[in-house]
């Protein structure tokens, strides 16, 4: 029955439902078909990228977010979305550059702003930019700057732990 559904619905409505099902490899199926169907259209390539993504092939969903930047480089959330790869990968630089185009496109996006304060503090010469996200994200959605205040302590935290121990054990 669900397979009729999908058949019914468009290609756009498939992918939703599925998302929201979090059925990441039927999705993955019906994405793939959708651009063979229509490979110049940026969101069939999108959502190749989300689910590969989501089952942990950051390869596959690099190139797919990439395919789909191609297609419409204007997509803030293509761009946000290949810097969370780049930070899975822990390919931080790259990631900081990812996120910095897709907030110049969706300045606003609190999303989008987090992510790139995580980058700023796992990359020591972006860090000193850290205090302006967190403020800009402080007059979007305080929730979430509460969240990237709480990531930058834990990112200060464990090294002054560190050396606690290290100077306990002299």
């Amino acid at each position: 029955m669900k397979q009729e559904t999908y058949h019914r619905a468009s290609w756009k409505e498939q992918i939703i439902q599925l998302q929201n099902e979090g059925n990441w490899h039927e999705m993955l199926q019906v994405a793939k078909r959708w651009t063979e169907a229509k490979p110049k259209n940026a969101t069939a390539w999108y959502a190749v990228g989300l689910a590969f993504h989501q089952l942990g092939d950051y390869d596959h969903s690099s190139e797919a977010f990439q395919q789909s930047l191609e297609l419409d480089p204007e997509n803030a959330h293509a761009w946000a979305n290949l810097g969370a790869v780049y930070s899975c990968l822990a390919e931080y630089e790259k990631a900081v550059e990812v996120y910095e185009i897709a907030i110049k496109k969706a300045p606003e996006e609190a999303d989008i702003l987090l992510c790139l304060g995580r980058a700023y503090l796992m990359v020591k010469r972006h860090q000193h930019k850290f205090g302006s996200v967190l403020e800009k994200l402080a007059g979007i959605d305080s929730e979430k700057a509460m969240e990237l205040e709480a990531c930058m302590m834990r990112n200060i935290i464990p090294g002054r732990n560190k050396n606690k121990r290290k100077k306990n054990k002299k």
